[in-house]
């Protein structure tokens, strides 16, 4: 069985003055509950970065851009596949009132510590702290 694979963002927001500090936007799975990243399957017609800029969009309600020439990804095997998941850096623009999934999930707006507690998943905690390292808001 081949590989499948999966684009998502990192969503993050740079403190600014008094509000010094990055912020990760994290929204819950639709199967478990738990706090991930938005990802998904590709897009039809749409390149890795569109594809993931669309999850963004419609799991979490967020627009931005892809910053910075790094990505990070891993591979998890899941009911007989393998997946390969590919999270781009995302900028925040906007994050909306209202979106596509809403009903569906939860979002918070957290720090990066918070974040590494809130995430179970050893892999999304991994692609983390490598952002983080990365210093994406200095």
């Amino acid at each position: 069985m081949a590989a499948k694979i999966q684009y998502g963002v990192i969503p993050y927001i740079c403190g600014k003055g008094a509000k010094r500090g990055s912020k990760i936007i994290l929204v819950t799975s639709k199967t478990n509950g738990y706090w991930i990243f938005p990802k998904g399957n590709p897009v039809k017609n749409k390149t890795s970065i569109q594809s993931a800029k669309q999850e963004a969009y419609e799991e979490a309600g967020l627009t931005g851009s892809i910053t910075g020439p790094n990505n990070y990804s891993f591979s998890i095997h899941d009911k007989g596949g393998t997946y390969t998941i590919i999270l781009f850096p995302m900028k925040v623009k906007n994050v909306l009132e209202e979106w596509p999934e809403m009903s569906e999930r939860n979002r918070t707006v957290t720090s990066v510590g918070e974040a590494l507690q809130l995430i179970r998943y050893s892999e999304l905690q991994y692609c983390l702290k490598q952002w983080h390292q990365d210093n994406y808001c200095s």
